[in-house]
C-alpha cells in the first residue's frame, strides 16, 4: 500500500509534448491528443497501439547497472594490454595503472562501442541494465539511434565528472534523468512494465 500512495504521488508528464498533465481522470493529453491513464504502478502513458510505458529506473538499478559495465570494461581493458599488446606486470597496488594513457585510451575506445551498439540495438541496454531489466528509450518511447546513443555517451563522460550532481539529479527530476539522458532527451525505464501489444483477432471466416 505504502508503495502504491509512493507512486500515485507522482506527477503525470506527458512524453510527447512534456505538457504536466491533471490527475483527475484525464484520458488524453489536452496539448498533443496522446491517451494517458495511471495505474497501480504509477504514472502511466498509452499510445495509440495498445503499449503501455510506466516505472522509470530507480538510482539502485542505474548504479549497479553501471558498476557491472565498468567491471566488464575493466577487465576487458586488462586482457587487452596483456594478450594483445604484451603489457605485463600490473599489480592490484599500484594505482596509477588506472591512469596510464595507453589503458585510457583503450577503456574510452572499448567503452564508446560497448554503450553505443548496445543501447541502440534491439536489447536497447548494455549487459549491466539487461542484468537489471531496464532499457534505454528516446522521449517518444522509441528506440535510440547509434547517433544518439553516440551523443549520450560523449553526455555520460561529463556526467562521471560531476557525478555527486548527476546523482542528485537522479533523485530530483521527474522522468529519472541524469545530466546525459537530460542532454540527449533519453530516459531509462524498467522493461518489465512494457507489456506486449495486445494479440490481433484473426479475421472471421466467410459464411460464419
Amino acid at each position: 500500500m505504502a508503495s502504491h500512495v509512493a507512486d500515485a504521488a507522482l506527477p503525470l508528464i506527458c512524453p510527447r509534448c512534456t505538457l504536466p498533465l491533471r490527475d483527475d481522470g484525464t484520458t488524453l493529453c489536452p496539448e498533443c491528443g496522446l491517451p494517458i491513464g495511471r495505474t497501480r504502478n504509477g504514472p502511466v502513458l498509452r499510445s495509440p497501439l495498445g503499449w503501455v510505458l510506466t516505472s522509470y529506473a530507480g538510482v539502485g538499478q542505474r548504479l549497479g547497472a553501471l558498476a557491472i559495465d565498468l567491471f566488464l570494461l575493466d577487465f576487458v581493458t586488462g586482457l587487452v594490454q596483456r594478450y594483445w599488446l604484451g603489457v605485463r606486470g600490473f599489480s592490484s597496488a599500484k594505482l596509477d595503472m588506472y591512469i596510464d594513457p595507453q589503458r585510457l585510451l583503450i577503456l574510452l575506445t572499448l567503452s564508446f562501442v560497448y554503450f553505443v551498439a548496445l543501447e541502440a540495438s534491439p536489447k536497447q541496454g548494455t549487459l549491466g541494465k539487461m542484468t537489471f531489466g531496464i532499457i534505454v528509450m528516446d522521449e517518444t518511447n522509441n528506440r535510440i539511434s547509434p547517433q544518439r546513443a553516440a551523443l549520450r555517451y560523449a553526455g555520460r563522460l561529463l556526467a562521471l565528472a560531476i557525478f555527486p550532481a548527476s546523482v542528485w539529479m537522479l533523485t530530483t527530476r521527474v522522468r529519472r534523468q541524469s545530466l546525459h539522458d537530460a542532454l540527449t532527451r533519453t530516459q531509462v525505464v524498467n522493461r518489465r512494465y512494457l507489456p506486449q501489444a495486445p494479440p490481433e483477432h484473426p479475421a472471421p471466416k466467410r459464411g460464419a
